[in-house]
């Protein structure tokens, strides 16, 4: 009996304390590199080869001359996205950095210069779940490469210049990945995709690119929402793709704004896109053409072309106080503005028929005005 006793114990202390063992397990370890921390590692490459699952790897401001391969899941954060530079030197066969793992994490870094002549990326992703974001990349063949492992990717808020491609996904766009609020500048293209399926592109800004914005290849159900593009070479092209949802973007000043050879939707049914060339009219000022804009390349239409850039954004203003003053004082007032196109009218009205009006520029600023009453 006394052997069943122990056993029986032994259970009992192990079901109570899981949940202890789980706690333990889910506080992840924060490993350092450069800085002068006692027990920093002096590569990132150190740092992700003793690392654990779920670790995050701090990198304080320093150039760190690596090609990292990160094969695990890890967060992989920068100090300042300026100032931590992974720069591949244009030397290797390998990109700056390869992420092997799923849930990677990599955030605040200037990531550069991979090896331009084997056309190296500056980051590879054949993972999933990756999440790439506010990291500058720039002077390399491919800033960002995705392969068809590439599913249910991030790529947010980081800034392309200077790029050959900014991201390409040259044999494989990959599925279900999100691009968003990403600017794109003096890139040779900004997003090259082939074979790219039910993505979602929105809040990107395409400026100088020299080719195009956006070029998509047999890519198929994507949504291009709320983009611009801004004096490149061309806009968005697609050519054999089919099935993409493409609206409320603008498309402002481009040497050719878009060309479509395939079977595409350029509205949403109710609204579509602001072109700097349209050409109709709006007589019945609802803010959308009367009629519909051509895409060239095909039978193509935006039947609900907006007139007015980012049209689509509610138009919303409000001086915020201080409405009463006293003769002879000085009042102020923060306005705000929020869609619309700048410079805006203030209308005054002092109660004793007198009307006034103040022009000022206050788009998507806070702008002081001061009033004087006499």
């Amino acid at each position: 009996m006394e052997d069943p006793l122990k056993l029986f114990i032994l259970l009992f202390l192990l079901i109570v304390n899981f949940p202890l063992f789980l706690e333990a397990e889910s506080h992840p370890n924060t490993l350092y590199v450069g800085g002068s921390g006692e027990g920093n590692y002096t590569t990132i490459q150190q740092a992700i080869d003793n690392a654990s699952d779920g670790d995050i790897i701090y990198v304080y401001s320093g150039v760190h001359f690596e090609h990292l391969v990160v094969n695990k899941r890890v967060s992989l954060i920068g100090e300042n996205r300026s100032t931590t530079i992974i720069d591949g030197n244009n030397s290797g066969g390998e990109p700056c950095i390869r992420i092997l793992s799923p849930e990677v994490l990599i955030c605040n870094f200037t990531i550069r210069w991979a090896n331009w002549d084997v056309h190296q990326p500056g980051i590879e992703v054949v993972a999933t779940n990756v999440e790439i974001k506010f990291n500058n990349i720039s002077i390399n063949d491919k800033g960002i490469s995705l392969s068809l492992a590439s599913r249910n990717c991030t790529i947010s808020n980081n800034t392309f210049y200077l790029n050959h491609f900014g991201i390409c996904g040259a044999c494989h766009g990959g599925l279900y990945n999100r691009i968003e609020n990403n600017t794109f500048i003096e890139n040779d293209c900004g997003i090259f995709m082939r074979y790219a399926e039910r993505c979602k592109l929105r809040g990107n800004v395409f400026s100088s690119n020299g080719w195009q914005g956006i070029v998509m290849e047999r890519c198929h159900g994507n949504l291009i929402e709320n983009n611009s593009f801004v004096g490149n070479g061309e806009g968005l092209i697609l050519k054999g793709s089919k099935d993409n949802l493409i609206f409320h973007n603008n498309f402002i000043g481009n040497c050719l704004n878009a060309l479509d050879n395939g079977k595409n939707s350029w509205d949403n049914g109710k609204e579509g896109n602001y072109w700097s060339n349209y050409k109709g009219k709006d007589l019945d000022g609802d803010g959308i053409g009367d009629e519909p804009y051509r895409i060239p390349g095909g039978e193509n239409i935006d039947r609900f072309p907006f007139v007015v850039e980012s049209g689509w954004i509610p138009f919303t203003a409000d001086a915020n106080g201080p409405y009463k003053g006293f003769v002879n004082t000085t009042i102020c007032f923060h306005g705000r503005v929020n869609g619309g196109k700048e410079p805006f009218c203030w209308l005054w009205e002092f109660g004793d028929g007198e009307k006034s009006t103040l022009k000022i520029l206050v788009m998507f600023t806070e702008n002081k005005v001061f009033i004087k009453l006499t």
